[in-house]
């Protein structure tokens, strides 16, 4: 037994290093896999140890405490906060965004109070605390109109937005751990006043700031000077809960410096406590709770339990990812042994002659299949170790902290396992026919036709294939039946989209032909005659590619939605006031200030919808029969993201449906949209004062299923009023409408004073700085950029699509990987043929374009399908939106040359050598 599996291994060995490129590209195939595996289950392993290390440094205490914002539904947390406010304990402050107003809760000095005598109280000499004033709410801060949330330098044009103020005390703060400038000092020597502020390296860098510079923060009355910079890990603990921080940039000041805030009452934020005896967190916090219910608090506990569902999730889905492209690089060895098999018929006869039974020459090739997968599996690991070097620089964008490197032993050992035995697995087909070679070849052998392996024994290995792949998804998905149904699943999509790749080689074969080009007839001639391995080729490409392309076609539809949204509200520039007294001052401030190119004045109202007379049916619908239509409208929406796994109320979801039909808009004659509706006509001159409509047509509307015609009562104040829908517009990009109106209305109907003025401005970028100082004089107005959404969703598509990108790139070079197999394998089954048309005088640059030519058009039907599902996947999510316009065509036409050009790189690299190949080398042998 020892004796003849010795042989076995003698023979595969030494066919290996006969193999020669053809091994090469084969153990390259199964290393590009096994290296995306270990990299990417290395790095969440890496990611993973920095969520769950330091937790007391990142809670910045034993014990957390804040004041939640509660949900619409959650009645007895704001009860709790309202009965705090009532004690004073807790003080609220409301911010919003047009109508849309939120209730944030703050500690109040006395709540401050009480909480240090309870502790000293409960605990005496046990418990430190320190807290974080706060000079504005989180909203305001992000849309630039609170104070603190914008930083500038005097004279200069520099201004940054979107900052989060942190306050602390620098003597204690941060109870563990250090905030260490880039010099190499703590807060505590950096900050000696309150006109002392400590920077983050993003605001530096946008502001061009350096140390000593005077910098300017909104709503001070006094100027700071820059004392150090810090990096913007400092700050960031988890992704979470400082995506502002991470994205836009922070800076601390002395909790002092509240008082040089115009209007700003001192109240905390956030509180940290440090225990004497931290074994004790949570008895502490389960008192905490007890006396003061109204808090929120998070222990190191807390913190540890959270990182780690994050830290699982994040190594679930690397594993998956990891697997698909081993399983994409697997398709190059079941490519190689078939063409290994093939090509070796005379030398399998051979041994039949001499007595080797089909078992045993089975048992060769397999064991040959998993050297093949153990050899490269090696090279995997060791390729992966060095991936994941790029991997970690693009991770720590993502959680916005350090990453420590580390070679970790179990993703390597999974990796050369799992790449070993799939490897195995996807070699075994193909090694069936080699038992079943007949010895009869001997005598004949110009015949290398490979038998079939027989309907029975094909369903019979498909079936241990499933059973071993499920076993190796059952590591990640936990439960057996669910790994077999998801590996089926996948064998089905797979096995469909074969049969469609399968299809379109053959068209491609019989048609292209028809151009009558000798060039391109010869390469078609040879994708039809082996079609079955260029399908199983494509798959690999298609994969990598439908992955990649989803990513950017979604992310690059998202930034055409913001664009066109921006292009339908008017202006990039938003200035609000309550009611319409300062509407005379602010048109003739825009008319005087330069670079101010278009502006549009709207008056809005707070109204409440009653009742619709249904122009269709003749119906009075209530409110109550409106909510019923919208919720059967939102029906499909909501058991699509119920089946993703999202928790959705639907009765929440039809009232902040209804909640957006709440409001009016009113314009001058000159300034209503011009452009034609959807359905009905535009409003005119001519409609002043006439109880008509215009309706947006943004996803409420659409809901609300009204049509023209409709007639909609709503309360105003003491009074009723009925409005008659005349045009409905184009629905345009509903998802970015910035919280707009859904109602327009001609002006001089309604004599009542307006909620809010809004005026939307076209801008020029240069002059934005110098209205926005004017502006802010004004008391009670407010200005916006629109660019303050645009950057929070370029900075979110860039931090959440880079990984997913260079995942799918992973997967895209390892199905170039098996293109380059591919064409090695091509070109060593058609030696003789490439000879005797350089024999026949063909030059060497022609030969290699045949070559080019045939895996070019392979590249192309793989971008037609990859990119085609991504872009018909897209397609169906925007055509539910209404918002076909953001369709990214041109970028589905880049990806597409994409695929072609890894087509042609990955050929050229296999084909340059066969293309030079002498006629005398290979006419003598063959």
């Amino acid at each position: 037994m020892l004796e003849r599996l010795r042989f076995y291994l003698r023979h595969s060995l030494n066919d290996l290093r006969v193999g020669g490129r053809l091994t090469f590209f084969a153990l390259l195939s199964i290393a590009a896999g096994v290296a995306a595996v270990v990299s990417l289950q290395t790095l969440g392993l890496m990611i993973g140890d920095t969520l769950v290390s330091n937790l007391q440094e990142s809670n910045r205490g034993d014990i957390s405490l804040r004041l939640p914002i509660p949900e619409d539904d959650q009645e007895e947390t704001r009860a709790l906060l309202e009965r705090a406010v009532d004690e004073g304990l807790v003080t609220v402050r409301v911010g919003g965004f047009l109508f849309a107003r939120t209730s944030f809760y703050y500690l109040s000095e006395e709540g401050v109070g009480a909480l240090r005598a309870w502790l000293d109280d409960r605990y005496p000499g046990q418990i430190e605390m320190d807290y974080s004033f706060a000079i504005s709410d989180p909203l305001s801060r992000f849309l630039g109109t609170g104070a603190g949330g914008a930083m500038m330098v005097p004279d200069s044009g520099s201004e940054v937005t979107q900052l989060t103020p942190i306050l602390v005390s620098p003597e204690r703060y941060p109870f563990y751990g250090r905030v260490v400038t880039m010099g190499g000092a703590s807060l505590k020597e950096r900050i000696l006043s309150p006109t002392d502020v400590v920077i983050d390296t993003r605001v530096a860098q946008a502001l061009d700031a350096r140390i000593g510079d005077s910098v300017r923060i909104r709503g001070s009355s006094r100027d700071f000077t820059v004392r150090g910079i810090v990096t913007t890990e400092q700050e960031v603990r988890d992704p979470a809960s400082s995506i502002q921080v991470a994205l836009f940039g922070f800076y601390y000041l002395d909790n002092r410096a509240i008082d040089l805030f115009d209007g700003v009452r001192p109240q905390v934020e956030t509180l940290w406590l440090k225990l004497a005896q931290p074994e004790r967190v949570a008895e502490i916090d389960a008192a905490l709770r007890r006396d003061f219910p109204f808090l929120e608090s998070t222990t190191t506990g807390d913190l540890e339990q959270q990182n780690e569902r994050l830290s699982r999730r994040i190594r679930q889905l690397v594993t998956i990812m990891g697997l698909i492209s081993l399983l994409v690089g697997s398709i190059g060895i079941m490519n190689t042994m078939q063409v290994v098999v093939r090509r070796r018929t005379l030398e399998i006869a051979v041994l039949k002659t001499v007595g080797v039974r089909n078992d045993q020459v089975t048992v060769m090739f397999l064991i040959e299949a998993l050297l093949m997968g153990l050899f490269g599996s090696l090279a995997g690991v060791v390729l992966g170790w060095g991936v994941t070097l790029l991997l970690k620089r693009i991770a720590e964008v993502i959680v916005a902290q350090q990453i420590p490197y580390r070679l970790a032993l179990g993703p390597a050992m999974s990796g050369l396992v799992v790449g070993t035995l799939i490897a195995t697995i996807f070699g075994f087909l193909p090694t069936l026919s080699a038992g079943l070679v007949r010895p009869v070849l001997v005598l004949r052998p110009s015949e290398n036709i490979l038998p079939r392996a027989g309907l029975l024994r094909i369903a019979a290995s498909l079936l241990l294939v499933l059973l071993a792949i499920s076993l190796v998804a059952r590591g990640i998905l936990g439960d057996f039946r669910i790994a077999a149904l998801v590996t089926l699943g996948a064998f089905l999509a797979a096995g469909l989209l074969y049969l469609l790749l399968l299809a379109l080689v053959w068209l491609a074969g019989r048609v292209l032909p028809l151009l009558g080009w000798v060039d391109l007839k010869i390469p078609m001639r040879q994708m039809l005659a082996v079609r079955a391995r260029a399908a199983s080729t494509l798959l690999a490409l298609v994969i990598g590619v439908f992955s990649l392309s989803l990513i950017t076609l979604m992310a690059d539809s998202i930034r055409k939605l913001l664009d066109v949204g921006i292009a339908e509200v008017g202006g990039n520039v938003l200035v609000t006031a309550q009611g319409e007294r300062q509407r005379q001052v602010i048109e003739e401030l825009l008319r005087e200030q330069p670079g101010v190119r278009s502006y549009t004045v709207s008056l809005l109202y707070q109204a409440k919808l009653l009742a619709v007379e249904d122009a269709g049916s003749g119906r009075t619908l209530s409110l109550e029969d409106l909510g019923v239509r919208i919720a059967r409208a939102n029906d499909r929406e909501i058991r699509r993201a119920r089946a993703l796994g999202a928790d959705v109320d639907a009765e929440r979801v039809t009232q902040q449906i209804l909640e957006r039909l709440a409001g009016l808009e009113v314009r001058a004659a000159d300034q209503l949209p011009q452009d034609a509706p959807a359905s009905g006509r535009r409003l005119t001159a001519a409609d002043s004062g006439r109880p008509v409509t215009l309706l947006r047509g943004n996803d409420a509307v659409k809901r609300a299923g009204f049509q023209v015609g409709d007639r909609l009562r709503f309360q105003l104040d003491d009074t009723q009023i009925t409005l008659e829908v005349v045009g409905i517009l184009a629905g345009g990009s509903n998802q970015f409408d910035f919280g707009q109106p859904a109602f327009l209305v001609p002006e001089g109907l309604l004599s009542e004073p307006a909620a809010q003025l809004q005026v939307w401005a076209d801008v020029e970028k240069d002059a934005i700085p110098e209205l926005r100082r004017r502006v802010g004089s004004l008391r009670g107005v407010f200005l916006l950029e629109t660019s303050v959404f645009t950057r929070l969703i370029e900075e979110l598509l860039r931090v959440f699509t880079a990984f997913p990108s260079l995942v799918a790139a992973l997967g895209l070079i390892v199905g170039g990987v098996v293109i380059a197999n591919s064409v090695v394998l091509s070109t060593l089954e058609r030696r003789r043929e490439i000879a005797v048309m350089k024999a026949l005088g063909l030059q060497r640059e022609r030969v290699l374009l045949m070559l080019l030519l045939e895996n070019g058009i392979m590249g192309f039907l793989g971008g037609l399908v990859g990119v085609g599902i991504g872009l018909a996947v897209l397609f169906v999510l925007l055509a539910s939106g209404g918002s076909l316009l953001a369709l990214p065509l041109g970028t589905a036409l880049l990806l597409m040359l994409l695929c072609v050009g890894v087509a042609v790189l990955a050929a050229l690299s296999a084909a340059w050598e066969a293309s030079g190949e002498k006629p005398l080398n290979v006419l003598r042998y063959e």
